[in-house]
């Protein structure tokens, strides 16, 4: 099984760290993408270096997508690129794992632009 993990600046550390730990320790390959795929850095201050960034990233190649929450939520929202990840997901109803509350709005969004295209 492969994952994926959307995160940006200011994600909430713990629910980014334990998901990721625990897939890895089940022998799932997993992949983080930032915006940039430059190094970001969470609530606490804990930095962690992406794998790719968001726009090289081919949403067929993985059956689970994992988004953190925290302020970095709001930042992937704001992002096209990510926003049709999460809408890719959504359309093949695929799953889709969004921790804390504010990992609904980006999710959100790709519901209304799955609305619009129907």
């Amino acid at each position: 099984m492969k994952a994926v993990i959307l995160t940006a600046d200011g994600f909430e550390d713990l629910e980014l760290f334990y998901p990721w730990m625990r897939l890895r320790e089940e022998r799932v390959e997993v992949t983080l993408a930032s915006p940039g795929g430059q190094p970001v850095r969470g609530e606490h201050g804990y930095v962690v270096e992406p794998d790719m960034p968001i726009r090289e990233l081919n949403p067929a190649e993985y059956e689970l997508l994992l988004l953190p929450g925290g302020a970095a939520v709001e930042k992937l929202r704001l992002r096209e690129e990510a926003v049709d990840v999460v809408r890719t997901f959504m359309e093949d109803a695929r799953r889709v794992v969004a921790i804390g509350r504010g990992a609904r709005s980006i999710t959100d969004r790709s519901l209304r632009a799955l609305e619009r295209s129907a």
